[in-house]
């Protein structure tokens, strides 16, 4: 089985680009036309996406910051296979504290993504409900990309949110601006063989049972809810979870929502 997912691995990993990808039917352009959302256009520092808003772009000036796959209010596109790997690899460590900075960091991380402000509020439940992480800001201050740190600081708020701030503020640390990363605790002779060993039923166990494994812009989403509800088998969890829940205007509504009160799940 093990043999068999690493194969999978290595073979899309030499057949699909290092970049982006448009899931077309998601994209609110190809349901509606009376007000085209141009997101991606808009956050795109290099200008690799193209107007028309939504489905095109010259991936030849992409430069792979994932901002159009953090801020795609409709889960249009998915990032690169190697980001899906690097994501994958998160949550296989077998250690308990999981270490992440951005990619400007002089740190070994676990994972050091473009910047902070796109990892999702689901990936950082997820770690949450997994294990510990610990997040290093040291590169954040005076940076050029601090204006994106606005969505790392919604994310924060929507995953403290669904996980209760007590359990969530014991199972994510941010370390002071100018604080940098401790050693990684494995060397990477052992962290490959962790990877390689724990690969394969970590794999398994992070995807729903019922999905083929593969990249997609809903993979946080789907990797979260299934730790919702292996985390009804532990004492250590969230009792209940809370999410904001959009106020919709149907007559003008493309995708734009209010928040009104919080609703409750229990696993």
């Amino acid at each position: 089985m093990l043999e068999r997912k690493l194969v999978q691995l290595a073979v899309q990993g030499l057949t699909q680009e290092d970049y982006p990808s448009f899931v077309k039917p998601n994209c609110l352009n190809a349901r509606q036309c009376k007000h085209p959302c141009q997101v991606c256009v808009d956050v795109c520092p290099t200008g690799a996406m193209l107007r028309p808003a939504g489905q095109k772009a010259d991936w030849d000036k992409c430069i792979v910051c994932n901002l159009c796959v953090a801020r795609c209010p409709s889960a249009a596109i998915a990032p690169s296979y190697q980001d899906f790997k690097r994501i994958l690899r998160l949550f296989t460590t077998r250690r308990e504290t999981r270490f992440i900075a951005c990619e400007k960091s002089t740190s070994e991380a676990d994972w050091a993504p473009w910047c902070l402000g796109v990892i999702s509020w689901e990936i950082l439940a997820s770690l949450a409900l997994s294990g510990k992480a610990l997040v290093e800001r040291a590169a954040c201050e005076g940076c050029d990309r601090v204006q994106h740190l606005s969505g790392f600081d919604q994310a924060l708020s929507l995953a403290c949110q669904f996980l209760g701030e007590d359990f969530f503020a014991a199972r994510l640390s941010l370390l002071p601006v100018g604080e940098a990363l401790p050693g990684l605790d494995l060397t990477r002779r052992e962290a490959f063989r962790s990877l390689t060993r724990g690969a394969g039923a970590g794999m398994e166990a992070l995807m729903p049972q019922d999905a083929k494994l593969g990249n997609n812009p809903l993979f946080p989403r789907r990797l979260l809810l299934r730790q919702v509800y292996q985390s009804a088998e532990s004492a250590n969890s969230p009792k209940a979870f809370t999410w904001p829940t959009p106020l919709v205007d149907s007559a003008v509504c493309w995708a734009v929502a209010s928040v009104r009160a919080p609703a409750l799940i229990r696993p």
